[in-house]
C-alpha cells in the first residue's frame, strides 16, 4: 500500500505539514522497533536540542523554553491505515534516522528511504564497533566511537566478507545493501556504535556531512 499523490495536493499537504511539524528544513523522522524505544527517544531528545523537530509515530520532539524538551502527541487521522501513514510522515522530512535492531526489521521503511532519496542514518546499537578480523569495508573511528560501512558490492558479495558489526548484530543483508555506495545513494549512511552518549556528535556529524572524515 502506498499514498497516491497528486501534484494539485503537493502545497497543500506541505502546509499541513508545515503547521503539525514546523519548518521542513528542521525536521527529522526517527524510526525504530518498540524494543528500540529508549535509543529512540534519547536520539529524539539530542536532535530536539540541535534545533530540530524529531517526529516519530507516537510523539514530536522541540525545544521549548529554558532548553527543555517539549513532546506533543502525534498519531494518524481517525481510521488511517498503519503503512499510509508512516509513508507519510517520511515524505514531509528530508532527514531520517533508523535505529535498528532485530534481523530483517525496518526493512519497508529502509526501502522507502532509499525510493525517495532521503538523507537517512542508519544506526546500530552494539557491543562493539570493531570486532576481530573486520572487513576491510568497515571504516573505524575509535576517538568518536563508531564505525561506518563504506562497502561497494551487492548483499550476495557482503555475505561472503569477514567480520563487521552489523552483521553480527542480525541486521539482514538486503537492509544492508541500501546503504552501499554501489546502489548510487551517497545520502545514506550506515553506522555502529557502542556508547549512546556519543550520539549527540555523531549527529551533528552525520547532518555536517562529516561522518567519514
Amino acid at each position: 500500500m502506498s499514498i497516491q499523490r497528486r501534484p494539485e495536493l503537493d502545497n497543500a499537504r506541505e502546509k499541513l505539514f508545515g503547521s503539525l511539524y514546523g519548518p521542513r528544513n528542521k525536521r527529522v523522522v526517527v524510526l525504530g522497533a518498540f524494543d528500540t524505544w529508549p535509543y529512540m527517544d534519547y536520539i529524539c531528545r539530542q536532535l530536539a536540542r540541535m534545533g530540530r523537530v524529531a517526529i516519530t509515530s507516537v510523539w514530536k520532539y522541540r525545544l521549548g523554553r529554558g532548553e527543555t524538551i517539549k513532546l506533543e502527541k502525534n498519531g494518524p487521522e481517525k481510521n488511517e491505515p498503519m503503512i499510509p501513514f508512516l509513508e507519510s510522515i517520511i515524505q514531509a522530512c528530508d532527514e531520517t534516522v533508523i535505529a535498528y535492531s532485530v534481523s530483517a526489521g525496518h526493512n519497508i521503511e529502509t526501502h522507502w528511504c532509499a525510493g525517495k532519496k532521503k538523507k537517512t542514518l542508519g544506526i546500530a546499537f552494539v557491543r562493539r564497533i570493531e570486532p576481530e578480523g573486520k572487513c576491510d569495508s568497515l571504516k573505524v573511528f575509535r576517538r568518536r566511537g563508531y564505525s561506518l560501512c563504506t562497502g561497494n558490492e551487492t548483499a550476495w558479495e557482503c555475505a561472503q566478507k569477514t567480520a563487521c558489526p552489523f552483521k553480527e548484530q542480525g541486521i539482514s543483508k538486503n537492509v544492508i545493501e541500501y546503504y552501499m555506495p554501489a546502489n548510487s545513494l551517497p545520502l545514506m549512511r550506515l553506522v555502529a556504535i557502542d556508547n549512546i552518549e556519543k550520539i549527540q556528535d555523531l549527529l551533528k556529524r552525520w547532518q555536517d556531512e562529516r561522518l567519514v572524515r
